[in-house]
C-alpha cells in the first residue's frame, strides 16, 4: 500500500513535556476503472462465443451496423452499413438489435462481482465500472496482484475488459476508455505528480462533453487535453459549455466528481436471458458460467457457502405451458468457489437432453450456511486435500449416481456386524454421528478385519480352536442387545492369540433359553 508521510517543523519544548507526534500518514487514493469496450456485443453473446465464432455477428443500431465480430470484419462489414449490404457480403450473418437495457444489466453484473474487492463500486457511462480500492490494497497483496484477481474474475464472467489505475477517479475512467479504444488491456499511472503530464497527451475528443465541439476545438489547434487547459477559461466556456470545463477539472482532481455507489442485492436469485433459443445443452455452458461467477462472488461477499443449487431452464412458450427443465446440484460439503460447482454442472449438462428450446436460465440457492473458517496456523493443514477429496466424491456421485458411491456410516446398533452401514456420500454426516464415530474409535479396541458373518469355532479341551488352540488374553466385553426383537444377541467378546501369534476377536454366545449350549465364534482378525 502506498503512503505519504508529512513532517511538521520541530517545536521547542520546555521542562519535561513529552515530545509531540509530528508524523501523519496519509493514504494516497487509488482508483481502478474497468471499461467494457464490447458491452453491446457481450450483452447478447459471451466473449468466447462471438470472438471465435465462424459466423458473422452484427449488432445493429438504427438500421445500421454498430458492432461486428472478427468474422464479420473479415468479410468486409464496417460500421454504418445497412442490413441489405451486409447480407450481400455474408449471407449467413447473424443480426441482433442493440438493447441498452441488456447492456445496463451486464454492466450491473460486472459491478456485482467486483464488490468482492471493495464496497465502493459505481457504474458510469459509457460501459465503465469504477472502484475505490484504497483500503483494499493491503488485503489483496498490492495493486498488481489485485489487478490480476480483477482480471481473473472478469474472465470468468466472459467479458472483454480494459483496466486502468490512477489516483483520481475520473482520470482512471478516461484512461480505461482511451486504452480500450486503442486495443490495450491495461493503463497504469499511480503517481499524482505524473498524472497531469499523462493526461495532457490524451486527445481532446476523449472527453465525453467535448463531442459536440470537436470541430471547433480542432479548428483552433486544440488537439490535446494540454492544449485545452491552456485556453482562457472564460472564452472557452462561452464557446463550448460549463460541463466541458467541469469534466476537465474533475479529470485533474481539481473538483470532486459526484459518484453513486452500487448496492448489492440482498437475495440470491440470478436470471440470465439468452440471446436466442438454445436447443442443445452444450450451448448453455458460457451463460451458466456467468451465473456461477455471480453466485460465487455473492457468496464470498456474504461469507456464506451452500451445498445445493437449483437451476431452472424455462422452455420456449407455446400454446401449452411446459414445465421448465431443472438441474439440481448437490455437494458432499458446502462450497463457495467456482471449482466446487463447475465440474458437477458440466457433468449434469452432458447428461441433460432438452425436449424444447430453452430461452432463459434461473439460478436459486435453497439454503446457505456460514463460510467455514480458514486455517490460521503457520503451516497449512490437510484442509485443501479434504476439499479436493469432497469435490472428487461429488463428481463421481454425479457421474455414476448417488447410490453408486458410498461411505461407511455408524448405525444405532450394538451388534458389531450391524453397527456399520454403507450410505451414499451425498447423505450429510450429522454432528451426532461424528461424535459417535469419534467416541467409538477412541474408547474401543476393534479388529481391522471384521468377518461378514461370525464363523463357528470348535472346542478342544474346553478351549476354542482355530488352526490350533486360542489363548484368551483380555477380559470379557459383554454385548446385550436386541432382546425386544428377532435380532437378539447375548455375547461375551474376548481377544485371543493363536499358535501363529495372530490376534483374533472371538465371542461366546450365551444361551437365551435354559438348556441351550454356549457356542464360540470367530468375528474378526487384528492387523
Amino acid at each position: 500500500m502506498m503512503s505519504a508521510t508529512a513532517s511538521a517543523p520541530p517545536v521547542q519544548r520546555s521542562g519535561n513535556a513529552p515530545p509531540a507526534t509530528t508524523a501523519i500518514t496519509v493514504r494516497r487514493p487509488v482508483w481502478v476503472a474497468v471499461c467494457l469496450p464490447q458491452l453491446g456485443m457481450e450483452a447478447f453473446f459471451p466473449r468466447s462465443e462471438w470472438l471465435h465464432s465462424p459466423q458473422a455477428i452484427v449488432i445493429m443500431e438504427q438500421q445500421r451496423s454498430w458492432l461486428m465480430n472478427p468474422a464479420a470484419i473479415q468479410a468486409g462489414v464496417r460500421s454504418g452499413m445497412r442490413r441489405a449490404g451486409i447480407t450481400l457480403l455474408c449471407e449467413d450473418a447473424r443480426f441482433q438489435q442493440r438493447e441498452p437495457a441488456r447492456e445496463q444489466q451486464l454492466l450491473q453484473q460486472c459491478a456485482e462481482v467486483l464488490l468482492q474487492f471493495t464496497p465502493s463500486v459505481c457504474m458510469m457511462s459509457p460501459a465503465t465500472v469504477l472502484m475505490d480500492v484504497t483500503a483494499s490494497l493491503r488485503l489483496f497483496g498490492g495493486i498488481r496482484l489485485l489487478r490480476q484477481r480483477i482480471r481473473h474474475v472478469l474472465a470468468a464472467l466472459d467479458v472483454s475488459a480494459c483496466i486502468a489505475i490512477a489516483p483520481v477517479a475520473m482520470a482512471a475512467a478516461l484512461l480505461a476508455r482511451h486504452a480500450a479504444s486503442r486495443g490495450r488491456q491495461n493503463a497504469l499511472c499511480l503517481s499524482p505528480q505524473r498524472l497531469p503530464a499523462r493526461l495532457d497527451r490524451l486527445p481532446v475528443h476523449a472527453l465525453l462533453q467535448a463531442a459536440p465541439y470537436v470541430s471547433l476545438l480542432e479548428g483552433i489547434a486544440c488537439h490535446k487535453l494540454g492544449d485545452l487547459r491552456r485556453l482562457p477559461r472564460a472564452g472557452l466556456q462561452r464557446r463550448t459549455s460549463a460541463a466541458l470545463l467541469q469534466e476537465s477539472d474533475q479529470l485533474y482532481g481539481e473538483r470532486p466528481a459526484p459518484l453513486v455507489w452500487h448496492v448489492e442485492a440482498e437475495h440470491c436469485e440470478f436470471t440470465q436471458e439468452l440471446p436466442d433459443r438454445m436447443e442443445r445443452s452444450d450451448q448453455l455452458q458460457p451463460y451458466l458460467q456467468r451465473l456461477l461467477t455471480r453466485l460465487c462472488s455473492w457468496l464470498q461477499r456474504r461469507q456464506l457457502a451452500t451445498s445445493a443449487l437449483i437451476i431452472r431452464l424455462p422452455y420456449e412458450r407455446g400454446r401449452q405451458a411446459i414445465d421448465p427443465a431443472v438441474l439440481t446440484l448437490e455437494l458432499t460439503s458446502a462450497g463457495w468457489q467456482m471449482a466446487d460447482f463447475w465440474p458437477l454442472l458440466t457433468e449434469k449438462l452432458a447428461l441433460l437432453s432438452l425436449s424444447h428450446p430453452v430461452i432463459a436460465l434461473h439460478l436459486q440457492v435453497p439454503q446457505t450456511q456460514a463460510l467455514p473458517a480458514g486455517n490460521g496456523d503457520l503451516f497449512p493443514d490437510a484442509g485443501v486435500q479434504t476439499a479436493d477429496h469432497q469435490r472428487l466424491l461429488a463428481l463421481l456421485a454425479t457421474r455414476l449416481g448417488a447410490d453408486q458411491v458410498c461411505r461407511p456410516a455408524h448405525s444405532d446398533e450394538h451388534l458389531p456386524e450391524r453397527a456399520n452401514q454403507w450410505v451414499s456420500v451425498m447423505q450429510p454426516v450429522s454432528a451426532r454421528q461424528r461424535r459417535q464415530i469419534s467416541d467409538h474409535t477412541t474408547a474401543l479396541y476393534r479388529p481391522a478385519w471384521l468377518l461378514a458373518q461370525p464363523q463357528a469355532l470348535s472346542l478342544r479341551d474346553e478351549k476354542p480352536w482355530w488352526h490350533g488352540p486360542l489363548q484368551i488374553i483380555s477380559a470379557a466385553e459383554r454385548v446385550e442387545t436386541g432382546w425386544w426383537s428377532e435380532h437378539a444377541g447375548l455375547r461375551d467378546y474376548f481377544i485371543a492369540v493363536g499358535s501363529n501369534y495372530v490376534q483374533y476377536w472371538i465371542f461366546r454366545e450365551r444361551p437365551l433359553h435354559a438348556g441351550d449350549i454356549s457356542r464360540w465364534y470367530l468375528h474378526g482378525v487384528f492387523g
